[in-house]
């Protein structure tokens, strides 16, 4: 169960499901970068990167870094063709994007990609990206786009309202470690 003051801020609730000890954490769409310094703050001595597609957004979040002592990059970047190694992070964040971008599947596997073994995958997003309501899309259910993306163990971590009435859901993905022997 979440703490009573997570109830109202759905994005603070994500966050929530990031663990306290991570050491990198990615955040894909993170707009002006309010949301990644929250993170930045709340997990100290973790890196913390965040994306945007927009240069005026990532502008204004390298400018509101600038003022705080904390370990926060931010770049602009297409969530289907992230510019970082395998397995560069503990969590990838991905809020708002699926919804957004043309090739969801491309997106998953760079979300997937770019996460170490063992380490999640979160996806935050409304309820009618997740799960789209006609029968003939569930090729791009969100949960199946991540589970060919190769993550593991895909399931629901949150639902939420939104002030304006709409219905959200928080997945969670986990990168299955590689078996040995």
């Amino acid at each position: 169960m979440l703490e009573p003051w997570l109830e109202a801020h759905p994005r603070t609730r994500a966050h929530a499901l990031v663990p306290p000890d991570v050491a990198s954490v990615l955040l894909v769409g993170c707009g002006a970068g309010d949301d990644a310094l929250a993170l930045a703050e709340r997990i100290v001595g973790a890196r913390v990167t965040g994306v945007d597609t927009s240069l005026a957004r990532i502008d204004e979040a390298l400018r509101r870094a600038r003022h705080v002592a904390l370990a926060v990059h931010f770049a602009v970047a297409d969530a289907r063709a992230l510019p970082f190694d395998d397995e560069r992070f503990d969590v990838v964040l991905a809020d708002g994007v699926l919804g957004e971008v043309d090739d969801r599947l491309r997106a998953a596997r760079e979300l997937a990609r770019v996460t170490r073994a063992g380490g999640r995958v979160l996806v935050h997003e409304r309820a009618d990206v997740i799960s789209p309501r006609a029968p003939s899309s569930g090729d791009d259910h969100v949960a199946t786009l991540l589970l060919r993306a190769g993550l593991g163990a895909v399931e629901i971590a949150d639902e939420w309202t939104h002030h304006d009435g709409a219905r959200g859901v928080t997945l969670i993905g986990l990168k299955p470690r590689d078996e040995v022997g």
